[in-house]
């Protein structure tokens, strides 16, 4: 019997590795780690070819904190998938699927991290006011 002879595996690259790992704690429900991953240089929109970014995973996996941090931090909630589908698609049907098709609550996510970017307190606590009913 011949044996097959294989080629040694090319290592990932660093960038590369930190992409994987943020698709992996995004699905484990790993706030922090994801945090981390992005403060490092993950890409939060990375996908690995079948459309699905971290917030799909999170999403999918019911993790509340992971999504909202997520969008804060800019993931894009209108993107599609591989098979067409958005994110509030794969929410399971509890309070995130809820939130995640709440115009309100994504207003409010938006405002969140415009006025984070410009430290802009006055847009923060008009948009908080509205998501809570104090508008």
């Amino acid at each position: 019997m011949a044996q097959r002879q294989t080629q040694p595996r090319k290592p990932l690259s660093r960038q590369k590795r930190l992409n994987e790992m943020l698709l992996i704690h995004s699905w484990d429900k790993k706030t922090r780690r994801v945090g981390k991953l992005l403060d490092i240089g993950a890409q939060l929109e990375y996908e690995p070819g079948n459309g699905w970014t971290p917030l799909f995973n999170a999403a999918y996996s019911g993790d509340r904190k992971t999504v909202v941090m997520l969008i804060k931090r800019g993931a894009d909630i209108d993107k599609v998938d591989g098979t067409g589908h958005k994110v509030i698609d794969y929410a399971p049907s509890s309070r995130l699927s809820t939130d995640l098709g709440d115009p309100v609550f994504l207003r409010f996510l938006k405002f969140t991290r415009e006025s984070m970017d410009k430290r802009n307190f006055n847009s923060f606590m008009v948009a908080f006011g509205e998501c809570v009913g104090w508008a």
